[in-house]
């Protein structure tokens, strides 16, 4: 577990501090960081920012502080980081057409399957009527 912590917290500085760096980089208006980027950004700064107060709740709840509640709402933010991985599909080409030519691939097992589980199924009702 302590572990885990060290290695949440030094990935939660890496981000943070790439959000930081982005909107400093926007000048005079930071909330072009948000605005002008799209979904992917402002899902990034919301997990950032819940990952930060789910980080900083823990710490108060070693510190002995009652009532930190939320925190275990707050621990599926950690499976939603995966989640960036669609906004990475998006954004490179290749990688977008080996998901799709994946995603085909999977389309025609399903096809398959159903296949295969009708051909059982009258093979069933065949041999219940026969014998």
């Amino acid at each position: 577990d302590g572990t885990q912590t060290i290695v949440d917290e030094i990935a939660l500085g890496v981000f943070f501090m790439e959000m930081v760096v982005r909107v400093a980089s926007e000048g005079d208006q930071p909330w072009r960081y948000l605005v002008d980027s799209g979904l992917a950004r402002c899902f990034d700064a919301a997990l950032i920012v819940g990952s930060g107060v789910r980080l900083a709740m823990a710490h108060a709840a070693r510190l002995g502080d009652s009532g930190v509640q939320v925190l275990h709402d707050l621990a599926i933010l950690r499976a939603l980081w995966l989640l960036r991985i669609f906004f990475m599909v998006k954004a490179v080409p290749r990688l977008q057409l080996i998901c799709h030519g994946t995603w085909a691939s999977v389309r025609a097992a399903h096809l398959i399957g159903v296949v295969l589980f009708v051909s059982i199924f009258m093979a069933g009702v065949v041999a219940r009527d026969l014998f």
